[in-house]
């Protein structure tokens, strides 16, 4: 049972150590893709810029996985974010924005 043990734990160091490789996500060169863009919109600046630059570093990295691994259906994904400053009038029209840009 502690051999049994020992080789779950070993396996399981590998793994992690692995995972934890300083390489960056190999996959398919999707720069030849058709862009297929997604907007957002968050506080960048002022009070609660803290909150949106987590969320557009979020989608900024979910963004460079999905086209690393070829993207989505034929388009490669790019991200258009928006700062709101925190406002809800700007953040209405800076979503009348992206809609106009048929985001």
């Amino acid at each position: 049972m502690k051999k049994f043990f020992s080789l779950c734990v070993l396996l399981a160091l590998s793994l992690s150590l692995g995972a934890c490789s300083g390489t960056p996500f190999v996959g398919i060169d999707s720069s030849a893709l058709e862009p297929f863009v997604i907007g957002g919109i968050g506080p960048l600046t002022e009070e609660q810029g803290a909150y949106g630059r987590s969320i557009f570093r979020g989608a900024q990295i979910a963004v460079t996985e999905i086209n690393a691994t070829g993207g989505v259906n034929g388009f490669r994904l790019v991200l258009n974010f928006q700062d709101s400053k925190g406002d809800p009038k700007t953040a209405a029209t800076l979503y009348a924005k992206l809609m106009d840009n048929d985001m």
